[in-house]
């Protein structure tokens, strides 16, 4: 039976005061600490058992709305993204399970196995069950964010005529007609779509309960 370790003393964490309050990294400091009866569930429910013949054989980093962040799961992003420190990639976990929490309640955004596959040739990574369950988180929240967002962006011809005055001043009236302009369309159509993402993270963090474990800071 698969059991998991806790990284030490479980903490309630302020996730939308992280940078502030609660900044990530070694030096975090952990928000209000939760009710004694609450770790000793937790942790008498997620603690090995004195079964000789149980095996741990992952530890727990984080919790999520409920939702278990193993280290596993860290050297699995990490494999995917070497450049990145342990730290950050538990960062990009939790905005991932957030995402893909709120997006299970539509129930509408399933990746087809086709796709799944197209992505992973067009990634030369081999074909694993992990870069298969990367891939898969990825592609749904980029078929949501493209359903649910992409349609709501709107730029008007005053933002990028402003845009095209303040960034080429010796550039003549700006027009449609140029080619500059449809340029400038798309950067300020990305930027408010990065806007609407932005604004979608912030709020679930607001609701979202998250305990980081001391060792996975």
């Amino acid at each position: 039976m698969l059991k998991y370790a806790v990284l030490n003393t479980p903490k309630w964490w302020n996730w939308h005061t992280q940078g502030t309050q609660n900044p990530p990294g070694p030096r975090a400091h952990a928000g209000s600490t939760p009710a004694f009866g609450t770790i000793f569930l937790l942790l008498a429910f997620l603690l090995p058992s004195s079964d000789s013949a149980t095996e741990v054989v992952d530890r727990i980093a984080a919790d999520v709305n409920g939702e278990i962040v193993a280290v596993s799961e860290i050297r699995e992003w990490r494999f995917l993204e070497p450049q990145i420190t342990d730290a950050e990639a538990l960062q990009r976990i939790i905005r991932e399970k957030l995402r893909l929490q709120d997006i299970e309640r539509y129930a509408l955004y399933q990746v087809e196995d086709s796709d799944l596959l197209d992505a992973l040739k067009a990634s030369s990574l081999p074909d694993t069950p992990e870069n298969r369950r990367a891939f898969r988180r990825k592609l749904t929240v980029q078929r949501f964010v493209r359903e649910r967002f992409e349609a709501l962006v709107l730029v008007s011809d005053a933002q990028v005529r402003a845009y095209l005055k303040e960034s080429y001043p010796d550039l003549a009236e700006p027009d449609p007609a140029q080619p500059e302009w449809e340029k400038a369309l798309k950067l300020l159509e990305a930027r408010e779509l990065e806007r609407m993402i932005d604004e979608w993270d912030r709020k679930l963090a607001e609701k979202a309960k998250i305990r980081i474990m001391d060792s996975a800071r």
